[in-house]
């Protein structure tokens, strides 16, 4: 998967979104040895569709093949038989997880060449869910609630409206009304949002176009005015504000914006001495902190305020699942 010893919490434990359901963490968890040499301990567990409605659980890990000490296999071990076209499914949806497409390999070697800093640690493929819907999701669950509360709108979504204990899918939830889902999820005045977006998700082609235009904006030939067509395209969906939607073009894998929120504001006090209410004034402040690292100011200030979590906590990737809402 990489060059160097990598593990795989530098590709899961990277973003908020590995704590949030059906996302399973465990630091400890080994699968054992095999033809494909020793697992290494830490393994990520999920339910994942692979159509027509059928769902696998998943279990990934990575292993060290024998004798070859500088590379790793990643496994994924599913709970049933599957055929060709369920394999492709599946293989899509961790790629686009864990970020080890091509294009991504080709990026983070970029990356890393302008921020050598960040090799030490494998700094780059921030975790993401296997669909832009999901994201969508999350994304919203983010917005003005704790972390607390996020876990728990998460979990309720996977439990109550999903069949099956995998994320919903945007069929089933679109067939809830606000009232239900604000009862049965606790996700509040969310509700219609989430349920507006799954319906689009339904009846339109928007999210699909919305990935084909980030593509094209992630190229090296594309035009600001694309940039500007992607960022305008996800402030129009129901429930996007600018948190939402800078926080959407990092899911996308466009590093140049920064989702501004309250613990922006708490870590550039922190560790910028910038003490500044005004929103307006802290994103030009943000702005002419990172911006020396265009395109990847996501990136380096993301990399920064997770670091200043682990001070406090210790690593991240040994933290126990019980107290993921205490950050």
């Amino acid at each position: 998967v990489a060059r160097g010893a990598p593990e795989l919490f530098q590709y899961v434990c990277t973003y908020g979104f590995f704590m949030l359901a059906p996302n399973v963490w465990d630091p400890h968890e080994s699968l054992g040895e095999g033809p494909w040499g020793r697992a290494l301990p830490g393994v990520f567990s999920r339910p994942l569709s692979v159509g027509d409605g059928k769902t696998v659980q998943v279990k990934l890990c990575f292993s060290a093949p024998r004798g070859v000490s500088s590379r790793r296999w990643l496994l994924a071990f599913v709970s049933e038989s599957l055929g060709e076209d369920e394999v492709g499914c599946l293989m899509r949806q961790i790629v686009r997880m864990l970020r080890i497409s091509t294009e991504d390999n080709q990026r983070e070697q970029e990356f890393l060449s302008l921020f050598p800093q960040a090799a030490q640690d494998h700094w780059f493929r921030l975790f993401r869910s296997p669909s832009l819907f999901e994201d969508a999701c999350k994304t919203i669950t983010l917005c003005n609630a704790g972390w607390g509360r996020t876990i728990s709108m998460n979990q309720l979504l996977c439990a109550k409206v999903s069949s099956c204990g995998n994320f919903p899918t945007p069929r089933e939830l679109s067939t809830w009304d606000a009232e239900s889902l604000k009862r049965e999820c606790g996700v509040g005045y969310r509700a219609s949002r989430l349920i507006n977006l799954a319906r689009r998700a339904v009846e339109t082609e928007e999210l699909e176009e919305l990935e084909e235009l980030a593509r094209r904006c992630r190229s090296t030939s594309a035009m600001d005015d694309q940039n500007k067509e992607l960022r305008a395209k996800l402030l129009a969906v129901e429930g996007f504000g600018p948190y939402a939607t800078d926080n959407m073009l990092m899911l996308l894998g466009i590093y140049s914006n920064i989702a501004i929120d309250s613990e922006t504001l708490r870590h550039v006090k922190s560790l910028h001495r910038v003490d500044e209410k005004s929103a307006a004034r802290l994103a030009q402040k943000v702005d002419a902190i990172y911006g020396r690292d265009c395109p990847y100011q996501f990136l380096v200030y993301w990399r920064e305020l997770w670091k200043d979590y682990e001070r406090a906590c210790g690593p991240l990737h040994l933290l126990s699942s019980s107290r993921y809402s205490m950050l």
